[in-house]
C-alpha cells in the first residue's frame, strides 16, 4: 500500500535480523499524511459529538415551544367562539322565557368571528403539520360560513372531506365524512341549491356519527331532520317538509342555532292562521300518548296531523307534566307573542 512504509531492520553485517522463526522483523510506520488525517477525523468526531449534545435539547425545546404556541392559539380562538355561542344561548333562553331581545348585535358577532379567525389562520399557515391544523381548518370553515363566505367555507369542507380517508380508525373516518357532508349541505341550503343539499344529506346515511351521550345524538338527529325539512320546503314540497319539522317543535335545544321552532311556527301560521293554531296546539295536550320501540317508551301528542315528541327528562324514559311542557314551550310563547 502506498500509504504505508514497510521497513526491515538489518544487522550491522548487512544481513537481515531474523527472529526465532527465521522471519524478518518488520516495523509498520504510518506516513505523516495518514497520521494527520487520523488526527483530523478524531477531532471532527469529537466536535460532532459535542454539537449533538448541545443541539438536541435546543431542538426539543423548539419543538415543545412550537406545540405550545399552536395549542395556545387554538385555545384563544376556541374561547372566543365559545363565548359567542354561550352568549347567543343565553339570549335565546331569556328571549324564550322573559321575552328579551337578543343582546348580541350583528356587528359584535362579526367582530368576534374575525378575531377568532386570526388565530386559526395562523395555525394553518405556520404549523400545517401540527395536530391542531385540521381542527383549526374546521373552525375556519365554520367562521367563513357564519360570515357568509360560502365559497371559502365550501373549499375548506371539501378539503377536510378529502382527508377523511387518511384517518386510521373506522369510526373516525365515518364521523369525519358525516360531519363535513352535513356542513356542505348547510352551505347548499344557504345558496338556495335545495336539490344538492338533499343529495348531500342522503349521502350522510352511508356514514355513522359517534356521540358522547344519547342526548347529544338526539339533538344532532333533530338538526338533520330540520335540514331535510328546509330542503323539501325549498323545493315546494310543503307536506313532506312539515313531516320532518313538526315532530320536533317541543325540542328547542339551547345550542341549536337553526331556529327550528321559529321556522316551523311561521310555516304553520301561514297555513292555519294564528287563532286556529292556538286552538290546535292547546287541544293537542289534552291527551298524551306513547309508543314503544326497542323496549323504550316515547311520549307524544298529536298536532297538525303528526306526532310531536315530548322531550324526556331522564334516562328512565320519564315524561314531565304535559301541562308544564305546554306552558314552557317556545311554540306557545310564539303564539302569545303573535297575539
Amino acid at each position: 500500500m502506498r500509504w504505508l512504509k514497510i521497513r526491515e531492520r538489518r544487522s550491522s553485517n548487512g544481513l537481515t535480523a531474523r527472529s526465532a522463526a527465521s522471519e524478518p522483523s518488520r516495523e509498520i510506520v504510518c506516513c505523516p499524511i495518514v497520521e494527520k488525517n487520523l488526527e483530523l477525523s478524531f477531532l471532527f468526531g469529537v466536535i460532532c459529538f459535542l454539537v449533538l449534545q448541545i443541539s438536541t435539547p435546543l431542538i426539543c425545546c423548539a419543538q415543545a415551544e412550537t406545540e405550545r404556541k399552536d395549542f395556545e392559539w387554538f385555545s384563544k380562538g376556541s374561547s372566543i367562539l365559545y363565548r359567542l355561542d354561550t352568549s347567543k344561548s343565553r339570549d335565546r333562553y331569556y328571549r324564550n322565557k322573559l321575552d328579551y331581545h337578543n343582546r348580541l348585535q350583528l356587528d359584535s358577532e362579526r367582530k368576534c368571528l374575525v378575531e377568532a379567525k386570526v388565530y386559526f389562520d395562523s395555525i394553518v399557515q405556520y404549523f400545517p403539520d401540527s395536530s391542531m391544523s385540521n381542527m383549526a381548518l374546521s373552525e375556519l370553515g365554520y367562521i367563513h360560513f357564519k360570515l357568509g363566505n360560502y365559497s371559502e367555507a365550501k373549499a375548506i369542507y371539501r378539503k377536510l372531506l378529502s382527508g377523511c380517508g387518511k384517518k386510521e380508525e373506522d369510526w373516525a373516518i365515518n364521523s369525519c365524512m358525516h360531519r363535513n357532508l352535513q356542513q356542505l349541505a348547510k352551505i347548499s341550503l344557504r345558496q338556495g341549491d335545495f336539490e344538492n343539499g338533499l343529495k348531500l344529506l342522503d349521502s350522510m346515511g352511508r356514514y355513522y356519527q359517534v356521540y358522547m351521550c344519547g342526548y347529544q345524538g338526539i339533538e344532532a338527529n333533530a338538526k338533520i331532520r330540520h335540514l331535510y325539512g328546509q330542503c323539501y320546503i325549498g323545493m315546494g314540497k310543503m307536506e313532506k317538509g312539515l313531516d320532518f319539522l313538526v315532530p320536533d317543535i317541543l325540542n328547542d335545544y339551547p345550542y341549536n342555532d337553526s331556529t327550528h321552532v321559529d321556522f316551523t311556527f311561521s310555516l304553520l301560521r301561514q297555513r292555519y292562521g294564528l287563532a286556529r293554531l292556538e286552538t290546535m296546539f292547546k287541544e293537542a295536550f289534552a291527551q298524551v300518548r306513547f309508543s314503544k320501540r326497542n323496549g323504550r317508551r316515547r311520549h307524544y301528542v298529536k298536532f297538525a296531523g303528526r306526532k310531536v315528541w315530548i322531550p324526556q327528562i331522564d334516562s328512565q324514559n320519564s315524561v314531565p307534566d304535559p301541562a308544564q311542557v305546554y306552558v314552557d314551550s317556545k311554540f306557545l310563547a310564539l303564539i302569545n307573542r303573535g297575539n
